[in-house]
């Protein structure tokens, strides 16, 4: 069974906003990615060309926390080359929409 193209029941990395009634899904769970690092006692590896990261994700949606991946990007820059590109919906039609977030968002990229 679908609901509007979306499977009835999926899953997100995503775990939403408390309090933000318009981000509760109650057929969706949370998942959080895995992530891994280097085996203890090896440090980090050695990174000699530029690290390109892609972010789709709709950027006037709150709860998809740009501002942290910009905020980690900012001090991993200090000492490694990386690249960060932003893709995603700006218009008001989309779900979460925050105006407030988005000019926000927008007058930070432009500053960088």
């Amino acid at each position: 069974m679908t609901l509007r193209g979306m499977p009835r029941t999926r899953f997100s990395p995503v775990a939403g906003l408390q309090g933000d009634s318009k981000t509760k899904d109650d057929h969706c769970e949370h998942i959080p990615l895995p992530v891994f690092g280097p085996h203890p006692g090896t440090g980090l590896p050695e990174i000699s060309e530029t690290l390109k990261i892609l972010c789709v994700a709709k950027l006037a949606q709150l709860r998809k926390r740009h501002n942290l991946l910009l905020d980690t990007i900012d001090e991993l820059a200090a000492e490694h080359k990386i690249a960060c590109t932003l893709v995603g919906a700006t218009t008001s039609a989309v779900s979460g929409y925050k105006e407030d977030f988005l000019s926000k968002l927008l007058d930070r990229l432009e500053q960088a």
